[in-house]
């Protein structure tokens, strides 16, 4: 039975181990091999360095099979255990539980050889302390592991995922738009007037607002394509280069830039839901957050986005820094209002 004076997430097992599992087995066989022509007395210069290769194997396999490690909140003793073993603690390092200040969520970028990606680290951070939970590459993956982190020890989030950031209080942060409203006794007030020059179109279907934003600058998807037939006409001119290659780069090319070029934004808003529509060539794609749930909506890198526990949505990446706030504010406080029964 969960004991609800103590939290733990613990690192290591499952997939690690199956990854593991043939480095541990080849240098068992390995070893086990070696030590039977010891035995017998068979070429002893191949058995030791079979001996050799297999512990070396095993140590590897071992270490990922049997590796795990773990943090501990405990509110009954006061403290903060972090430690590693295999699969047992070997090593334990104790903090006080009173040091913890706040929750972070960065992202950080993983580089190997061939590829990049992003992923969202987690850690708890305070007086002479810095623990890291856990890295996800899916935001709000992440974010369930901050929240639970940061309610059992009481504490902040600092989200430091996007430009800029973003600070939720111990007490808020399952709160939504609406809650907030309500909390404070009244609904945000939308901005004064629209900036000038703005470029939304908006109108009322219904009980929803709808704003038709513009296209983002076509400039990325222009400069690919351009890359691509500069390239083509370089090797072809001066190189051996199957003219059927470059069609197909133009074309898987073409079959991505184009459509983001084309791709508009409708972004439907009321007291029951945010709804995204994107527009393509014949496609419409749709992603939804209830206004229940809806706990962020922020205004940063470039563009608007809105958080739930569940979802994120981003969108109005064509819009000047004017447009966004306004439309940020406008989305506010209509998404803030309750519905009416």
């Amino acid at each position: 039975m969960d004991d609800p004076e103590v939290l733990e997430h613990k690192s290591g097992g499952g997939c690690a181990s199956l990854f593991g599992l043939p480095f541990l087995i080849m240098g068992l066989v390995a070893v086990f091999g070696a030590l039977s022509a010891l035995f017998t007395g068979k070429n002893p210069g191949g058995a030791a360095a079979g001996g050799v290769f297999g512990c070396i194997f095993s140590a590897i396999g071992g270490g990922i099979v049997f590796y795990r490690s773990g943090i501990t909140l405990d509110k009954r003793a006061g403290t903060i255990t972090d430690w590693w073993g295999l699969p047992f603690p070997l090593s334990r390092k104790e903090s006080k539980l009173e040091q913890a200040r706040e929750v972070t969520i960065k992202a950080e970028t993983r580089r190997s050889k061939n590829s990049s990606y992003t992923v969202y680290v987690v850690r708890l951070e305070g007086v002479d302390m810095q623990l890291k939970f856990d890295e996800h590459r899916a935001y709000e993956t992440s974010r369930n592991l901050a929240e639970r982190v940061a309610k059992f020890a009481n504490v902040r989030i600092h989200d430091y995922s996007g430009q800029g950031q973003s600070i939720r209080e111990a007490g808020t942060l399952d709160e939504s738009l609406q809650q907030r409203a309500e909390r404070l006794g009244e609904v945000p007030a939308p901005p004064a007037r629209m900036p000038d020059g703005c470029r939304v179109v908006h109108h009322v279907e219904g009980d929803e607002a709808v704003f038709d934003l513009p296209r983002p600058a076509p400039g990325c998807a222009i400069l690919s394509v351009t890359a691509v037939a500069a390239a083509a006409i370089g090797a072809l001119a001066f190189g051996n280069v199957p003219l059927i290659f470059f069609g197909i780069v133009m074309f898987v090319v073409a079959c991505g830039a184009v459509p983001a070029a084309l791709a508009r934004e409708r972004v439907r808003a009321s007291s029951r839901r945010l709804l995204l529509e994107r527009r393509l060539p014949l496609l419409v794609r749709r992603a939804e957050i209830p206004a229940s749930e809806l706990e962020e909506l922020l205004e940063r890198a470039g563009c608007v986005v809105a958080r739930s526990d569940r979802r994120t949505l981003t969108f109005g990446s064509g819009l000047k820094a004017p447009e966004r706030v306004w439309l940020k504010g406008v989305l506010t406080t209509i998404l803030s209002a309750r519905p009416q029964s």
